[in-house]
Order: C-alpha cells, then structure tokens, then sequence
C-alpha cells in the first residue's frame, strides 16, 4: 500500500516538475514568436512581406529562442501575412522531453504558440516643411545639368511622400483612427497669404514699402548754391610764335615795335557752363544738378627772334601765350514730381522705396501699377498676389534663442520668431505681400537712377492640416517645384505657426477627432542642402543687400550665421510644443550636420543618399508614427 503511494506522490512531483517546465518553455516560445512578427512587421516596405521581412522575423525569433537553455529540439516557426504585410502572423512549436513523466509513459510535450503584430496608428497630425529650393532639381549625386524629370531629388521627394501616405493609410485600415497632414514648402519664401487671409484678412497690413522704382518729372529749382571758393588750375605755358608778318632788319627795330609783357591774368572770353553730374539726395530724394563753370585766363610775353627763309630773312616779333582756367561749382536741387498714370511721359526712373497700396492687392485681386516704360511713357504692369510674404518686423541681432514656452524665443522683438501671437493694429506685427512685379534692384543702399529686375521665388502654397485622400495627396506631391535659394529659417517657422495648437492658426489644429482620441504631432523636416540665404534675391526678408533686415549693414559674412542661429531656436521652440521633429538630409554630397541633428528631436535625425535611401528613411518615419505592436 505504501509503494502504491509513493508511486502516486511521485506522479504529482513529476507532473508539477515538467508542467512548470512546459510552462516557462511555452513563455519563452511565445516572446520569441512576438519579437519575429514584430521585426517581420517592422521590416515590410512597399514591397510588402517580402523575403527581407521574412528574414528578418526568422531571425529574431532565432535570437530570443536559445535551444540548449530551454532544453528543447528545434522549434519551428512560421510567419505569413494575408493582407500584403499590414498584419504578419506567426505560429510557433516545439517539443519538450520530460524528465520524471516519462517514468509513467508520457516522454514528450507539443508546445503550440500563435502571435500576430500590425502597424496601428492612432490620431496623427503630420506637417511637411520641404526644401523646394533649386537645387532639388539636381540628381541625388549632385549633378546639375542633363537630369532627366525622373532622375531629380524633386522626383525622389515626390515619390516617397506618396509612398509614406500608403504606409501610413494601410495602417489606419479598419479603424477610426484620424490623420491629418499640412505642408510648408520653402525656398527663399513661403506661400501663405492664402491661410493667413483665411483667419483674417487684417492680419495682412494694407501698405507695404517695397524696393522698386518711381517714374518722375522734375520740378523747377527749388534751392541752389555754390560750393566755397573758386579754384584754378596750374598755369599751361605755350610755343613762341610770330605775332605778325612784319619783318624788321635788326633787332632794335623790333624790340621798339614789340608790345609789352602781361603781368595780369585777364579774361579770354565768357564762362562756359556744363552738367558735371546728377545725383538724388539720399535723404530727400531730390535730383541734385551739379555745374562746372569753367573761364579761361591768359596773359603773354614777348620776344624778337631771327627768322631766315627763302622769301627774306630778318627778326620778327612772337608771342607766347600762358593759359589757366578759373573753375567754380554750382549747384541746383529740384523735387521729385511722380508721375502716377499710365501712357504719361517722364523723365526719369528713380529706383528707391516705394509705398505701395496693398488692400486691393492682399485680397488676391488683380492690380496695375504703372512700372513699365513704353516709348518715354510710362505702362502699366498687372499682376495678382501668388500669395508669398514678407516677414514680420525683425531685428538684426546676431543671436536668437529659445527661452521657454512663456518667453519664446529672444529678442523678443523679432516679432518675426513669435510663432504664436496674432498681429494688432500696428503694421510692424503683421505680414505684407511679396510683390515681385514691383520689386527692383539697384547698386546702392541709396535711391540712384539705375536699376533693373530681380528674382523672386515663390514655392507651392502651403496647406493646414487636413484630412486627404491618396489622390489629393498625391496632387499636391506632385505640385511641388524646385526654386530659390535656402531658408531653413523660414521653412521652419511656417511649420512651427501651422503645427502650433495655440497659435493663429489653433482652432484647425486643435479641431477634436470625432473619436476623442489623443493626437500625436508630428513635424517632418526634409532638405538637401546647408542654408543658401541670398543677398540679393527677393525673399521674405526683402532684398538682404538693400534692406538689411538681418544683417544690419549689408555685410554678407553676417548673413548665414544669424539665419542658422534663427532656425536653431525655432528648432527648440517646436520640440517645446511637444511636436516631434523628424530632419532628413538628402543627397550624396549633403551632410547630416551637427547642427542639423541638434535641430531634431532625439532618435530622429536621418541621412539618406539617394532616393532609395530616401523612401527607406520616410518608411522608418511612418512606422514610428504608426505604432507598432503586438495583437495577438
């Protein structure tokens, strides 16, 4: 009886000792089979479960399951998808030897395990800032020249924002998740006249003072002058040469005919009177006619020479004329009269700040304005607003830094770096129109009388977020065209206004999805290039060698510092606002900078070199802001 005892007591212990085992073993089968759907789901591309995948869910399940610590056979794991790699799916057995169960005949355990791992993506609010600049219509390597459409960094841009939406669509399959995106196209400006105009059209001042050119007559003399003393010339000395054909035979002769010498300067006729130059008056923009008057002076000396020819020889009288000028400066200043209509006759073009009426203009209806010249007259020239702006006042300082949510970035009177604030009554806190039809350049911070064009870029128009089919997605992919020179300042700052939920634009972007979910934000910075500001191009600064809006003196070494030290902080006050902030670098010879890194938020900076590179970068972006995880 009590062997059949022990025997039975030997059951239970062997029993718990191997079903504790076949526990911890299936635990352990079981975290293995996680981690391969999850590597496996990670690593679908558009190519969707493909062998990579397929790879790389075998080979993490190998790397967490360890046959000699588990004491097992080889498992056998099999992952599949049947949705083109939205979900993978795994099942996972092996087999456990008993250690005391065998003594009553059960040698073995079949360990079975399923899991399943899918891309999810809660509510996700998405904006673009994307470098539209020239150089996107080179290649990947940086060849500029015989680039074929769809060779182009543009083209590679396109292609994986369009592939990015289908990662992140097939994600959202089956819920009621909610994703929005914006997008802040930039080059030397940005498009945004449309959205500002949308909260209000008085955030827009009505005027706006624009390097450009007036057509004018001139007024008749409004004050005149000289300038000191006059001034003479050194004395200009001459040859002898006879005074006359009167020949006399000895010198005596001669010397009692000859005329005596001058000792006084005296007058050789009137004064002669001639335009020196024209100026304007930088601080009047008076036309300044400046006069030489210039009278000759002569006096002579005399002498008799022997003179032998043929005709007769003996002495004559010559004379020798000493010469200098008396010159004097006179001066006449006459009032720009402007000439305001078209087909009207002119004297003059200055080229200088001009006021501009914009209340008609801001409203995107069309304009004429009289800046064209036909024939002597003056014509006009129409345009409507493409919607680019001029920035909000600024200061030229040489450092800007982000302080806090409540301080912002500082100076705080760069009002231009204030993401959040509405403008007031007072034009310095608003934005103006980019008014390229009317913007001329000139040599000289000074008004002059010659000048000509300049280049003004301006990018798609920017958009707020927005819910969007793949074909609208894709439309506005492929509206986007390189131009201009690189402000990541700018870019950057319209992606931080457009992202912000308590700036101007807070009641789109804190719209509440109908599923009351949380909204992650997301902010994705994509350049291939360093920053390229310009000195003399229009951009949403003006132009930089005229307006010295950020320099200060036209000085072009301050230029690119003080524009990277403005997108750092605008970097800062993003992240602030509990945005994620993705950078990608793109392109062979484009660094993925210190700086660049310092700008994005942590594990979020990439460097892609050709355009395969930079789908696999936005595909890394789309998983994360899809969240991956295990269903099953």
């Amino acid at each position: 009886m009590m062997a059949v005892g022990m025997l039975v007591l030997a059951g239970l212990v062997g029993s718990g000792v191997d079903m504790a085992r076949g526990y911890m073993t299936e635990r352990r089968l079981q975290a293995a089979c996680d981690a391969g759907v999850l590597a496996g789901r990670r690593a679908v591309s558009t190519n969707g479960f493909d062998a990579t995948a397929l790879g790389q869910a075998n080979a993490f399940f190998d790397a967490n399951y360890d046959v000699d610590q588990q004491g097992t056979a080889e498992p056998a794991f099999t992952p599949s998808s049947d949705d083109d790699g939205n979900t993978v799916n795994g099942i996972a057995t092996v087999t456990l030897d008993t250690v005391i169960m065998r003594i009553f005949g059960f040698d073995t355990f079949d360990l079975s395990v399923t899991c399943s791992a899918s891309m999810g993506v809660g509510n996700s609010d998405i904006v673009f800032v994307l470098d539209n600049t020239g150089s996107m219509a080179w290649a990947p390597n940086g060849q500029s020249w015989g680039v074929p459409s769809d060779g182009t960094r543009i083209y590679a841009l396109q292609t994986a924002m369009k592939e990015f939406y289908d990662t992140v669509d097939a994600s959202v399959q089956g819920s009621n998740a909610r994703i929005r995106y914006g997008f802040v196209p930039y080059s030397s400006a940005v498009n945004v006249g449309r959205l500002i105009n949308s909260v209000d059209s008085n955030y827009i001042a009505n005027s706006v003072t624009i390097q450009s050119r007036q057509a004018v007559n001139w007024s008749d003399v409004v004050a005149e002058w000289t300038s000191g003393d006059p001034t003479w010339t050194n004395p200009q000395t001459g040859y002898f040469q006879r005074l006359n054909d009167t020949r006399y035979y000895n010198r005596n002769s001669c010397e009692n005919s000859m005329p005596a010498d001058d000792n006084d300067w005296t007058a050789n006729g009137g004064i002669q009177t001639d335009v020196e130059s024209e100026t304007l008056d930088p601080a009047t923009g008076r036309k300044i006619t400046a006069y030489g008057n210039r009278q000759e002076f002569v006096k002579r000396d005399y002498d008799c020479r022997y003179y032998s020819s043929w005709y007769g020889s003996g002495y004559y009288v010559h004379v020798r004329e000493y010469t200098r000028y008396k010159i004097s400066y006179s001066y006449e200043a006459r009032n720009q009269v402007p000439v305001t209509g078209s087909g009207q006759y002119y004297q003059d073009w200055v080229y200088q700040p001009v006021t501009y009426d914009v209340s008609n203009f801001k409203n995107f209806n069309s304009v004429s304005v009289p800046v064209g010249s036909w024939y002597g007259r003056t014509s006009n020239v129409t345009s409507t607003w493409q919607g680019c702006i001029q920035e909000r006042q600024t200061v030229d300082a040489s450092t800007f830094s982000f302080v806090n949510l409540a301080t912002g970035i500082t100076p705080g009177t760069a009002l231009d770096l204030d993401i959040d604030s509405a403008p007031t009554s007072d034009d310095a806190t608003k934005w103006k129109p980019l008014w390229d039809d009317v913007t001329f350049n000139r040599g000289s911070v000074d008004p002059t009388f010659n000048g000509g064009g300049v280049n003004t870029y301006c990018p798609q128009r920017s958009q707020l977020l927005a819910e969007m089919s793949e074909s609208d997605f894709d439309d506005y992919a492929d509206s986007l065209s390189p131009v201009g020179s690189t402000y990541h300042d700018l870019g950057l700052l319209w992606g931080a206004r457009i992202s912000s939920p308590s700036g101007i634009f807070s009641g789109n972007v804190t719209a509440e999805p109908s599923n009351g979910g949380t909204v992650s934000r997301h902010l994705i910075f994509m350049t291939d290039g360093e920053l390229a500001p310009s000195m003399s191009i229009n951009s949403s600064y003006g132009i930089e060698n005229l307006d010295r809006r950020i320099t200060g003196n036209g000085n072009s070494s301050r230029q690119e510092p003080r524009h990277r030290s403005r997108y750092l902080a605008i970097c800062e006050a993003i992240k602030a606002r509990g945005i994620r902030l993705w950078v990608i670098a793109f392109g062979s010879g484009v660094t993925l900078s210190s700086e660049l890194q310092t700008c994005a938020s942590a594990n979020s900076a990439f460097k892609a070199d050709n355009a395969e590179e930079l789908n696999e970068q936005f595909q890394e972006i789309a998983k994360q802001v899809g969240e991956l995880r295990v269903i099953q």
